[in-house]
């Protein structure tokens, strides 16, 4: 606790609240503070440790996309199909890079999916109206373009099942 701020508990006899290291006022209770250190659990822990590797290999080997974006695509029109195509590539792609910021040109999804250069475009219009992945583009100091990004959003982290296990080691 902060400064001269003392927890208070309650009392086991009459349950009045009792700050730490005094006794109880109203049944005059004669209460003993200790301090009781835990033994770790290590079982606990091995097994915490591996659901953890498990979550992060499990998540790493799969393209996870939520119901509610799922539906989002089937409401894009009839290229609905090419579009979420083109982003579960994008998406496998953004997973080997580790990163969500893909330096991807149009001829890489061209051959990756077998896809003519219009309907590679096409898709990835729908995408980017549908806010699903935006563009960024580097200039030199002439103003040329020198590359090209597809930014993803919304991608599913790995860090999600390290920050459940934080919070459950705060617990204790």
């Amino acid at each position: 606790m902060e400064g001269n701020q003392k927890e208070e508990f309650g009392c086991p006899k009459c349950g009045k609240m009792v700050e730490e290291n005094t006794d109880c006022d109203s049944c005059g209770q004669e209460l003993i503070w200790e301090e009781i250190e835990v033994e770790k659990d290590n079982e606990f822990e091995n097994i915490l440790e591996r659901m953890k590797r498990f979550f992060i290999t499990w998540h790493h080997s799969r393209i996870i996309i939520k119901i509610k974006t799922y539906e989002r695509f089937m409401t894009m029109g009839e290229n609905w199909v090419d579009a979420f195509m083109l982003y579960c590539y994008y998406f496998y792609t953004a997973r080997n890079r580790k990163t969500n910021e893909l330096w991807i040109n149009q001829a890489y999804c061209m051959e990756g999916l077998k896809w003519p250069h219009a309907r590679v475009d096409k898709a990835k219009k729908i995408l980017k109206d549908n806010g699903l992945i935006e563009t960024k583009m580097e200039t030199n100091d002439k103003g040329h373009r020198t590359k090209s990004y597809v930014v993803m959003k919304y991608l599913p982290r790995a860090q999600i099942f390290e920050d459940f296990t934080r919070k459950v080691k705060k617990r204790d």
